[in-house]
């Protein structure tokens, strides 16, 4: 269960953020394992778009596969609330370790295979370009055309979500243009999709020199026919009852970031923790945030103002089946979190959210707290 701030009892705060922007910008030096090189290269043997094509329009109506692109403003609606997956945060061989490098990859021509066995996972697919300082980016966008395709067939920039001298995650000064959409209800199969930046003359973004010619990056979601385990509507594993969950609790049962690998990246007040499960792993307890104070008035008080929320792939999940657990920290700390208890792991990649937020500013007996948001991201991976 993980407590606010730096009072974390078993602590599980986490979250990728819209910083776990797994996605790339040009600007950071060296490769990410297994990186092409960064330098301009010929696009992939993928169905390249052409201009009598008819453009896609993200508009959150399913195309004739049944795909979703969410509109922009859905896609900044769903950005600014919950934090969701990245394209290459569930890719084939992509670590959560090496994400002090991802944002080299607007700089690279890349390929990326993501397997599914659920529609239901919501993931943001992206594009754009980062420089050192808002003059260095102006000069280079004037220079890159940018385009996205799904199987082949351009999609609108036009109706996308676009943002931009938003800074870069990983490289302290660095300006981006993002160009993002929220894509959903994945059909059975592969779907292929293509962000390509066209640099139509050398450019240099503060950093590193980049010659004209195209670069590309391709996903291929493959989604598998096989039936979903649990939760049908949100795609994961089963959820427990809050009896069940109780009893877990009193059976020492593991919490799921228990299992985490590596260091838990954290940004600007979420945090992350991926976790790789195999077939031998049994029930385990999600954990949202949670909330410690110095005495048991206090944390009655400070609850009143405290808001509690938890998704699973993207889909709200109701407090009712969680189970309110109060408890003492190992240094005498008041705590409160919300507990659940989970089984019957899918084949998948599943993403689980929670989300506290302050409503007033509030004081724990030792420190104060301005009103705002803190995130926790788990994204647990079931699989050989």
């Amino acid at each position: 269960m993980s407590a606010h701030r730096r009072k974390s009892t078993q602590v599980l705060s986490i979250f990728s953020v819209l910083a776990l922007v797994t996605f790339a910008c040009a600007t950071v030096a060296g490769n990410a394992p297994g990186a092409v090189p960064t330098e301009a290269a010929p696009t992939a043997d993928t169905p390249v778009p052409t201009q009598t094509q008819a453009l896609l329009s993200p508009n959150s109506l399913p195309m004739p596969s049944g795909l979703v692109l969410e509109s922009a403003v859905d896609t900044e609606r769903t950005l600014s609330g919950y934090q969701v997956a990245y394209l290459e945060d569930l890719a084939d061989g992509f670590s959560g370790e090496n994400q002090s490098e991802v944002d080299m990859y607007f700089g690279e021509t890349r390929q990326f295979t993501v397997q599914l066995t659920t529609g239901k996972q919501p993931l943001v697919w992206t594009t754009g370009w980062c420089a050192q300082g808002e003059e260095t980016l102006k000069q280079n966008l004037e220079k890159i055309q940018f385009e996205m395709a799904v199987d082949g067939q351009p999609v609108d920039l036009e109706q996308v979500y676009k943002s931009d001298n938003e800074h870069s995650w990983h490289t302290a000064g660095n300006l981006c243009r993002f160009y993002r959409i929220l894509v959903n209800d994945w059909p059975e199969g592969t779907t292929t999709l293509t962000s390509k930046a066209i640099l139509q003359e050398p450019i240099h973004d503060g950093l590193k020199e980049y010659p004209a010619g195209e670069l590309t990056r391709t996903y291929r979601v493959i989604r598998s026919g096989g039936a979903s385990q649990g939760n049908p509507s949100s795609g994961g594993p089963t959820l427990g009852t809050p009896n069940e969950t109780q009893a877990a609790i009193k059976d020492g049962v593991k919490s799921i970031t228990s299992l985490a690998e590596g260091t838990p990246f954290s940004y600007n007040g979420t945090t992350r923790y991926d976790v790789k499960l195999n077939s031998s792993n049994g029930p385990l307890l999600w954990w949202s945030n949670g909330w410690c104070t110095t005495t048991d008035q206090i944390l009655a008080q400070n609850l009143e103002n405290i808001r509690f929320e938890m998704s699973m792939n993207e889909q709200p999940v109701s407090l009712d089946k969680a189970f309110p657990y109060f408890y003492k920290s190992s240094d005498g700390l008041s705590c409160f979190s919300y507990a659940i208890v989970m089984h019957g792991w899918t084949s998948d990649t599943t993403v689980l959210a929670s989300k506290i937020t302050m409503l007033a500013s509030l004081n724990d007996g030792m420190d104060p707290y301005s009103a705002g948001t803190e995130y926790t991201k788990n994204i647990v991976i079931n699989g050989p």
